[in-house]
């Protein structure tokens, strides 16, 4: 039995509203399941603060993904940019929701938060923990995107150095000219 190319496209676009349902679920769920985090935690909410910093980094990364690039991948400094903005938004969030919870002024929490000790890390705020983890993979795609540009950039010296060679021998042979298209490169008499 022949399919109909009109039946292939429907079920193609059937399938990406499938998935893009499936996918906007599983965030409301994870949304929920947040909520029911930090009210099962009764003092102590820099577990669920911490999660709900790092939550707030991955919709920000799909956020911008689906604004910015076509392809997915981000800019290191749009991953640098939301990093700082997950943090402080944990931050605020933090301080906000302790300044409810205890009626205590917000910006004592926030001046708590940035007072702290290298000795005592159970002291550091949730927020240092979500701008870490951020950080972290905003150097893991530095380090990844110069590891590209460096195997893109070998090929060519090599080939230039075939090219070179080859504008040797035919200068020896009488060539007037070379073509360095594939290296980037101008017209360049020899």
């Amino acid at each position: 039995m022949r399919r109909s190319p009109i039946g292939c496209a429907q079920v193609t676009r059937w399938n990406g509203q499938i998935r893009r349902s499936a996918t906007l679920e599983a965030e409301v769920s994870a949304l929920f399941v947040l909520v029911h985090f930090f009210e099962q935690t009764k003092l102590d909410v820099t577990v669920p603060t911490f999660a709900a910093g790092l939550f707030t980094w991955l919709i920000g990364y799909r956020l911008a993904a689906w604004w910015w690039t076509a392809s997915g991948e981000l800019q290191t400094w749009l991953l640098l940019a939301l990093t700082v903005a997950a943090a402080v938004l944990t931050f605020a969030g933090e301080a906000i929701g302790i300044g409810i919870a205890f009626d205590v002024s917000p910006l004592l929490v926030l001046d708590a938060a940035f007072n702290f000790d290298l000795d005592d890390l159970v002291a550091l705020r949730p927020g240092w923990f979500v701008l870490a983890a951020g950080l972290c993979v905003v150097a893991l795609d530095a380090l990844r995107s110069r590891s590209r540009w460096q195997r893109q950039a070998r090929p060519a010296t090599r080939e230039l150095t075939v090219m070179i060679s080859k504008a040797n021998s035919a200068r020896l042979i009488g060539s007037k000219s070379l073509t360095w298209r594939r290296c980037g490169l101008k017209r360049h008499r020899i």
